[in-house]
């Protein structure tokens, strides 16, 4: 049998030309320490103490092209008008040339003192993002699964997926998280919504 991580990736493969046995079996994560993550709200304020009191907006994974990230970075843009007090954190490694761009795209929006660059982060670290994020974000272009999305979710974060992570359509059908289209006003609304209702937050 092949083993695909999530249904969408056994259909681009099949319609790529794959034969075979394909079964679907999802990635798993370690509910128990996820499940502790948000109950030590003060774990933020020792890594990024620029943190503290704001809303944030929490993109954790590689930074790669195929990630979305200058859709977030302007749909952020956007978010800040109505929620001066939030901030995007971005937690992940790239190449060095990609990154400068993404910090001189930043600075051209105009938020650059509204992002944090976390670099990579693990451990004590990673749950100190969970725990500060008041939602996650990840507006792939293409993700077989999207394991970060699930450990937001394990940890009773919100999510917002675009159409490229592969669970995005299981999230929106679950009403776990909001999947708008690949854009920057779409993804500003739904990040929007999110931070503006307490109810939904709770409900997602």
């Amino acid at each position: 049998a092949i083993h695909y991580t999530s249904a969408l990736e056994r259909d681009e493969a099949e319609a790529a030309g794959v034969t075979g046995c394909g079964v679907v079996i999802p990635l798993g994560i370690d509910l128990p320490a996820m499940n502790g993550d948000r109950s030590r709200p003060g774990d933020a304020d020792a890594f990024w103490p620029e943190l503290s009191r704001c809303e944030v907006v929490l993109f954790l994974s590689r930074l790669d092209p195929k990630k979305g990230l200058e859709l977030l970075l302007e749909a952020f843009a956007q978010v800040v008008h109505h929620h001066p007090q939030t901030r995007l954190l971005i937690a992940g490694d790239g190449q060095p040339d990609y990154v400068a761009q993404l910090r001189g795209l930043a600075h051209k929006l105009g938020i650059g003192a509204q992002v944090v660059w976390a670099r990579h982060v693990e451990g004590a670290g990673k749950r100190a993002a969970l725990a500060a994020a008041s939602l996650f974000v990840l507006p792939s272009q293409s993700e077989n699964f999207g394991i970060a999305a699930v450990e937001a979710m394990a940890s009773g974060v919100p999510v917002v997926l675009t159409e490229g992570v592969a669970i995005a359509a299981e999230v929106a059908a679950a009403n776990a998280g909001r999947v708008p289209g690949r854009e920057p006003a779409a993804i500003a609304k739904a990040i929007h919504a999110i931070l503006s209702d307490a109810t939904l937050r709770q409900t997602l």
